[in-house]
């Protein structure tokens, strides 16, 4: 990156990994920097390729105040290489054909933002919309918990969900976003009597309440007894139409993780 330009900069982007042409899943980004042998190997396995979509600072100037569209002018004018494609248009068909574009080549989704909108470090807004495929989901039993902290210090904070496998619960993910404190109030108030195991701040429940769980993407990790977990979960309800004998199979996981991408089945563990 530091060959792209011979300005004085402060650059916004990120780093994309790259096998055969076609973007790979976030982890194959974190894969790389964890090995510890065959480093080489996996240098030439994963290639990690720089985007730049937007521009700070320039030779001593602050540029955050300005608005896009004048960014990125600057960008193009100092930065020679690894730009991230922009392309500006108010037609509706035009922007789906990009973002259809952009799912077929392997990417999660394409960014909108407002032409004159300065830079906003830290948060997005109304003038930058991120459009991806909505989250899947899985329904899985609540097997454990941690009690919150501050404020929420009275209920439980976090909680550990599982999978079914041939009748067996198996820990998948621990789940600790997308609730409000009436939801964290009201699984509080199911699962206190179902407390069978205390240790330090967690608990553990004789199991009793499927949560619907949202994520972006399937994670091979040792962490889990499933050997998966995933990426963002968040909760979006509780099941009450289903029982814990009806959650989510580890088949069916390892076949959902077979679907992702043909880029991330090759490391596969």
């Amino acid at each position: 990156l530091i060959s792209s330009t011979a300005h004085d900069v402060i650059l916004d982007g990120e780093v994309i990994a790259i096998k055969d042409n076609k973007p790979m899943p976030f982890q194959s980004v974190l894969r790389r920097f964890r090995r510890r042998h065959d480093i080489a190997e996996a240098q030439d396995a994963i290639e990690l390729v720089p985007h730049v979509f937007d521009i700070l600072y320039l030779d001593g100037e602050t540029l955050i105040d300005l608005p896009l569209e004048q960014r990125r002018k600057h960008l193009e004018s100092a930065v020679t290489l690894y730009l991230a494609p922009q392309v500006v248009s108010s037609d509706p068909q035009k922007i789906e054909q990009i973002y259809k574009e952009a799912l077929d080549a392997g990417h999660e989704g394409i960014m909108i933002k407002v032409s004159d909108s300065p830079y906003s470090p830290g948060q997005r807004g109304k003038n930058w919309i991120k459009i991806k495929p909505e989250a899947d989901t899985l329904d899985l039993a609540v097997i454990g918990a941690e009690w919150g902290e501050g404020k929420r210090a009275h209920v439980f904070g976090s909680f550990l969900v599982a999978c079914q496998d041939q009748g067996k619960l198996v820990p998948l993910s621990r789940v600790a976003t997308g609730f409000s404190d009436e939801q964290l109030s009201e699984v509080y108030e199911l699962m206190k009597d179902r407390v069978v195991k205390k240790t330090g701040k967690e608990v553990t429940f004789e199991p009793d309440l499927v949560f619907e769980v949202g994520y972006a993407e399937l994670q091979v990790s040792p962490t889990y007894e499933g050997g998966f977990a995933l990426r963002f979960p968040r909760f979006i309800r509780i099941r009450d139409d289903k029982a814990v004998a009806d959650v989510e199979t580890l088949d069916s996981i390892r076949e959902r993780y077979d679907r992702q991408s043909k880029s991330a089945q090759a490391y596969q563990k």
